[in-house]
């Protein structure tokens, strides 16, 4: 069982709690306290599983670090028209982003 939610996918807001927890009749509540955002589970004990299931967010991480290698390997080798210092901003705030110091 996850201990701590992610943040909420709509307002990036940490503030996420269990406001409901399920029993064999009734399912679980995890609510952003800062949007109201909510999402209603099935009977589990992993509270936060439905919460933190977003399969697209984790196939369009995937694919930023895909072509941030591409972007790397075309540093590397010279096969890119723009200013090296740029390149590396570039490379900077994707990497930054991927590991969620990004702006908010």
């Amino acid at each position: 069982m996850s201990e701590k939610p992610k943040p909420c996918p709509f307002c990036g807001s940490e503030n996420v709690e269990l406001e409901r927890q399920g029993t064999g009749m009734q399912s679980n509540i995890v609510r952003c306290q800062y949007c109201g955002a909510s999402r209603e589970s099935g009977i589990t004990f992993d509270y936060f599983s439905d919460w933190d299931d977003r399969p697209i967010e984790d196939k369009l991480r995937a694919e930023v670090e895909k072509l941030t290698e591409l972007l790397c390997e075309c540093v590397h080798r010279r096969e890119c028209d723009l200013p090296d210092d740029l390149l590396e901003r570039i490379i900077d705030n994707v990497k930054a982003a991927l590991a969620g110091e990004g702006d908010k």
